[in-house]
């Protein structure tokens, strides 16, 4: 008897013990789940206040971005017409994803060429050109190298030449139209008829960008319309070269003219290089000695000082039927003797008129010029008298 309730005091010991034990590990899980609660609740809680907050800052910076997009619309007096365009060329409403196409050429003509090259025939590929006019990628933009054919718009002045029957020919065209894949100029005409020129493979344009420079280039003949126009249709080419000074053929003259010169700061205050005689500082006396289409040579008679590089020159050319005063920027000078100096000039500011007129005058004068001299024929044997 003893000895069993020996056994069962102790067996409940053992159970007391045992289930305070269980008591302990269950409150100590109970003490966990509730600090990984806390962690969790935590975690979760700044998560929302992460995601609030970096919703705030996106919707502050696409408000900045809407703004700046904006802003470049405007300063390109372009409107909700453009912009759409602009979104369906990047694929994309995010103004993010259209501000670099209005603030980079190089970015709207690589994603525009991407552009056309998926979806040839959308609308948006025909009204492209008019597009990069009104975003001042064209030609007249002198902040921008032209660098391709596509930057021409309609009525910009050619000089083209070919090669017909064996011989060469030249004359002054325009552009008609510019579109993604190619350009229409107008074709020549004999009779007030146009050409016909089905058989031609490439012309060579060349033309002048005003305060810049000439530039010359080649260009596939892709066929001709059978409209009343016969537009030559022109393929888009990006190799195009920036015409150095005197790269034409110059010709000698001996031309005896007044040389007005407009000094270079004065010259400077002015954008075009538009002047006349009488804006000059003074005047010297001289003598055309060579000329080309882009430049000319004169030996001026000096007294105290000559004209200095960066100096604009006035001189009249009437041999050559040109009316208006012609404009030169001295771009070189060197000693021709006492009181005489060499000045080259750089023609600036010349209208296709004129340098047509210009290229006449040289071309009459290389054809009057003496041939070179034959080689000496063989005296005929002569008999002496008897």
């Amino acid at each position: 008897m003893i000895l069993l309730q020996s056994q069962i005091g102790t067996n409940l010991a053992l159970d007391s013990f045992k289930f305070r034990q269980t008591e302990g590990a269950v409150a100590g899980q109970f003490v966990l789940l509730g600090i990984l609660a806390v962690i969790v609740t935590g975690v979760v809680i700044g998560l929302i206040f992460y995601m609030r907050r970096r919703r705030r800052l996106n919707e502050m910076a696409h408000a900045r971005e809407e703004t700046r997009l904006k802003l470049l619309l405007s300063e390109y007096s372009l409107g909700p017409e453009a912009r759409e365009m602009l979104e369906v060329i990047t694929g994309s409403e995010d103004p993010g994803d259209n501000i670099p196409l209005l603030e980079s050429r190089d970015a709207f003509e690589q994603t525009l060429a991407q552009f056309v090259e998926a979806n040839p025939d959308h609308e948006i590929v025909r009204r492209a050109p008019g597009l990069r006019q009104r975003m001042g990628y064209g030609f007249g933009n002198l902040r921008y190298p032209f660098d391709n054919s596509r930057m021409l718009v309609a009525g910009t002045k050619l000089r083209c030449r070919l090669r017909l029957g064996g011989r060469e020919a030249s004359f002054v065209t325009s552009v008609l139209a510019v579109s993604e894949r190619n350009f229409f100029i107008k074709a020549p005409t004999a009779k007030g008829k146009p050409l016909q020129l089905k058989n031609l493979r490439q012309l060579t344009l060349r033309l002048s960008r005003q305060d810049d420079a000439e530039y010359e280039f080649s260009v596939p003949v892709l066929g001709q319309t059978s409209t009343a126009t016969s537009a030559i249709v022109c393929g888009h080419i990006g190799n195009i070269q920036k015409l150095l000074f005197r790269n034409a053929p110059r010709v000698a003259v001996s031309v005896q003219t007044q040389f007005y010169v407009v000094r270079q700061e004065v010259a400077q205050e002015r954008a075009h290089f538009q002047f006349k005689a009488q804006e000059s500082q003074y005047a010297l006396s001289g003598e055309l000695k060579d000329i080309s289409q882009s430049g000319a040579m004169a030996e001026l008679q000096v007294k105290k000082t000559g004209p200095q590089l960066g100096d604009v020159i006035v001189f009249k050319l009437p041999q050559a039927q040109i009316k208006e005063d012609l404009v030169a920027q001295v771009v070189g000078t060197s000693s021709a003797g006492d009181h005489a100096l060499n000045v080259h000039l750089q023609f600036a500011g010349m209208n296709e008129l004129n340098r047509l007129k210009l290229n006449k005058f040289i071309q009459i004068v290389e054809n009057q010029a003496p041939a070179p001299p034959s080689a000496p024929a063989s005296p005929a044997p002569s008999s002496s008298p008897s």
